[in-house]
């Protein structure tokens, strides 16, 4: 049989520290509420960025077609 001093658990220097009461759950919560806003966001940043890297790209496939045609044109 194991001795109860082996049970607790490693932190039991803290055993006498309430369950959170419903400040702290609220704490809590709107933490978790803002870290997922936060994820979202950075989300909708990404995609964003993403787009405007394809027509940034687009744009500069189109004007270089464009120059070399223009160049061709004069040769």
């Amino acid at each position: 049989m194991i001795p109860n001093n082996l049970l607790r658990p490693a932190n039991s220097s803290k055993e006498n520290v309430p369950p959170p009461g419903p400040q702290q759950l609220m704490q809590k919560q709107s933490q978790t509420q803002i870290d997922n806003l936060q994820q979202q966001h950075q989300h909708q940043i990404n995609n964003i960025q993403q787009q405007h890297q394809k027509q940034i790209n687009s744009m500069q496939c189109t004007t270089g077609i464009a120059i070399s045609a223009i160049y061709n044109s004069k040769s």
